[in-house]
């Protein structure tokens, strides 16, 4: 094994995985001492003549970490590269940077953390190219942020390579920093899907991802549609989560606040690609657009007694479409009706029918009767929005167009079959409910005033 000087590349750091308890000893061989290790996974430090530094491990292997953690009077080790002090969460190719210090995982300030830094992340993860995503990219983490100041030349091969502060952190933003890694360098290429369900993903740098809801309206889903192929679109949002569903994991937050004027041909065209730098990406709300080619939506009230009541209908290109319902209750129905008639231009609204949930609905369908070809359904709302476009909710234009973005029914968590038995009849309920919509059943009926 050769010793090296702490001056040289820490490209290949030695690490030992201590399974017991720290003890604070020293031990010595013909000269050389090998520095007392905190709790683990730690660094190897030696020291020979005054002079520190590190083992380098050439044929460095479990056997040789056995011997070191014993003359170190621990019971046994195991070997480890540099790549187990840093890690990714939530995926080993993009996420908040983890590393390890003492007994904990611990965070990097987002300040001044830049695409050299990303790279010397990257490197030391195995791939050969890194990004800066900002800034706490990936919701919520249960670790502290202690590493700031980050500085990098662009040699390094691990983080903690370049020049940092430690625990005494200067970070006001309190965000932490995130990366992206790949094996191929990053350029202007990317790909756009709309889904099924309407959401728009992206995939860049060899890492799939999402556009934030920061900044996202029509303009923005004109020109991604236009890309597509269409005339237009019409941006609206979905909520991150639902009780019986959940978006899966999306990925990197590529873009936000585009800030297209929808007269370009495609997205990559807009005034604000920036790839990564998202600022706080909206953890609520995921961007989705409804594409078409003739004209897009507008509501209105049909069938009523007056033109000021009646069901809440939309149009986009030659299909019609009803707010559905479904499982909310009365207040949050009173909710919509007001933020439907602010949007159709009147002070306030409510609910036409004040019976009961079942009297109203066996009123509305006499008096309202037919189908529609498609559906605003899973709305939700704070209540004080002025219109649709500022709630989170989807669009069914097929039957079966709910599933895509349902979680599988699992055991995980029950403790018996009766448990699962619940979760099924919960998520048949569930999709009942969304095939009442078909039915005619569930559907919005308001009454505006000035």
């Amino acid at each position: 094994m050769i010793f090296q000087n702490l001056l040289a590349s820490t490209s290949a750091l030695l690490v030992a995985l201590v399974q017991l308890g720290s003890m604070d000893v020293m031990g010595s061989s013909k000269g050389i001492k090998v520095l007392p290790v905190d709790l683990s996974p730690s660094i190897v430090y030696v020291e020979k003549d005054g002079i520190k530094g590190f083992i380098y491990p050439e044929d460095w292997d479990d056997n040789d970490a056995r011997v070191m953690c014993k003359q170190l009077g621990y019971k046994s080790g195991v070997a480890l590269g540099p790549w187990d002090l840093v890690r990714l969460q939530p995926n080993v190719t993009f996420g908040a940077i983890q590393v390890w210090d003492r007994d904990n995982y611990r965070l990097v300030c987002a300040e001044g953390f830049d695409d050299l830094a990303a790279q010397a992340v990257c490197r030391s993860l195995g791939f050969t190219y890194g990004k800066s995503i900002c800034c706490s990219a990936f919701g919520r983490m249960d670790y502290s942020i202690v590493y700031s100041n980050i500085n990098c030349t662009g040699i390094e091969s691990s983080i903690l390579e370049c020049d940092y502060v430690k625990y005494f952190a200067n970070c006001t933003s309190e965000h932490y920093a995130s990366v992206a890694c790949s094996n191929s360098p990053e350029n202007e290429e990317f790909e756009l899907k709309i889904h099924q369900s309407g959401k728009v993903t992206t995939r860049h740098f060899d890492n799939s991802g999402f556009i934030c809801a920061n900044g996202f309206d029509d303009t923005e889903a004109t020109v991604i549609c236009k890309e597509m192929g269409y005339k237009g679109g019409s941006a609206y949002f979905h909520s991150r989560h639902t009780k019986y569903s959940t978006v899966p994991l999306l990925g990197v937050p590529w873009l936000a606040n585009i800030a297209c004027e929808g007269t370009e041909k495609y997205l990559g065209k807009c005034g604000k690609i920036n790839w990564g730098s998202v600022g706080t990406c909206d953890e609520n709300r995921l961007p989705a657009v409804y594409c078409y080619n003739k004209t897009g939506f507008s509501f209105a009230l049909v069938n009523g007694t007056d033109k000021d009541n009646g069901l809440v209908v939309f149009t986009v290109d030659d299909k019609e479409g009803a707010i559905c319902l479904r499982d909310s209750v009365t207040e949050e129905r009173q909710k919509l009706a007001a933020i439907v008639c602010k949007q159709l231009g009147y002070g306030n609204g409510g609910l036409l029918l004040n019976g009961t949930d079942a009297e109203n609905e066996f009123t509305a369908r006499k008096l309202f009767p037919g189908k529609s070809d498609m559906f605003i359904t899973k709305i939700k709302c704070k209540g004080n929005e002025s219109s649709l476009a500022e709630c989170t909710f989807r669009i069914l234009e097929g039957r079966y167009d709910f599933p895509e973005d349902w979680i599988s029914i699992t055991l995980d968590g029950c403790e018996s079959s009766s448990c699962y038995r619940t979760r099924s009849y919960n998520r048949g309920y569930a999709f009942l409910n969304e095939l009442s919509c078909w039915a005619g059943k569930r559907r919005l009926v308001v009454k505006c005033f000035l």
